[in-house]
């Protein structure tokens, strides 16, 4: 099964950060699995993606250390400009839930806050490459390398 093919009937997906740099950097082994998610925000008008704002500070920091700044105008147009991608801030209710989910799981506290973002905001799965989510039950977790051929 492809990835597309497993979000097909989801309304809202939440990206963790390695898939926007997979997406912005053009990985050759995972742009192709990930590219139809950001084709159908083109094509499906009631797709969206959430992400929480964590994913800003940690796709540019790279960049802003390699003085990258047209990677670090990409990120930051697509996650703060775009009315297909909802990145959200934390607030208490978001902390509040990644708590729970680092003291359940033993998450590290990004991976806490963007499930929990994704909980919070109703979304159906969490895309990521991270194995270490796997483990949360409240979500579906799609794990990029699981579409790998």
């Amino acid at each position: 099964m492809e990835l597309a093919q497993a979000i097909a009937a989801f309304r809202v997906v939440a990206l963790d950060t390695n898939i926007f740099i997979y997406a912005y950097q053009e990985h050759s082994r995972y742009l192709p699995i990930i590219r139809p998610i950001f084709a159908r925000l083109d094509t499906d008008l009631e797709f969206r993606v959430i992400t929480s704002i964590i994913t800003l500070i940690e796709v540019i920091a790279q960049p802003l250390r390699l003085r990258r700044n047209d990677l670090v105008t990409a990120y930051t147009t697509a996650l703060l400009n775009s009315a297909k991608v909802w990145t959200m801030p934390v607030d208490a209710i978001i902390a509040r839930r990644a708590a729970e989910l680092r003291a359940q799981y033993n998450l590290r506290t990004p991976d806490a806050i963007q499930i929990a973002t994704a909980l919070v905001a109703g979304a159906q799965a969490v895309i990521t490459n991270d194995r270490q989510m796997k483990n949360v039950s409240e979500i579906s977790i799609l794990i990029v390398d699981d579409f790998a051929r």
